[in-house]
């Protein structure tokens, strides 16, 4: 597997859309962005499940078996995953409607990465490095920078 590759392309999806999100608020809500967008995807997801229902009877099933067993505390994550996701992007997108995306982006994402290594830490007992903290600092100063 090319790692880059997929580096590049998970960085042009979080990317390309805050511009589009950009260009849609000058004609929509905030709220009116983030249900024509969820409702585009439900629209593909469905098909992907239906698609899956109907031909890979195998997969469905496997699907079922590992969500019957999934632990409780992690359903409740995926609640979780939902509200601070509908949220986050709903603030995001308020945002974007009166600053350039090239400010709040990188905003949103320097804090977010003190976020990271702020929860990593204290709750998920993630290791912090010299490495990380001298980014950490190299963060603090773009943000400050592009503020």
């Amino acid at each position: 597997m090319n790692d880059l590759l997929f580096y590049i392309i998970s960085a042009l999806g979080w990317t390309l859309p805050r511009f589009f999100y950009k260009e849609l608020t000058h004609y929509l809500s905030s709220f009116d962005i983030i249900i024509i967008i969820h409702l585009a995807f439900h629209i593909i997801i469905v098909s992907f499940i239906f698609y899956i229902w109907i031909f890979k009877n195998k997969t469905k099933t496997t699907f079922i078996s590992k969500i019957k067993h999934l632990p409780t505390k992690l359903k409740y994550y995926i609640f979780l995953i939902v509200i601070f996701g509908i949220t986050a992007q709903f603030t995001h997108i308020s945002l974007l409607k009166y600053y350039d995306v090239s400010k709040v982006t990188p905003i949103v994402r320097g804090v977010s990465t003190l976020f990271i290594l702020f929860f990593g830490y204290f709750i998920f007992k993630e290791t912090i490095t010299l490495k990380k903290v001298l980014g950490i600092i190299t963060i603090l100063l773009g943000i400050y920078l592009v503020n």
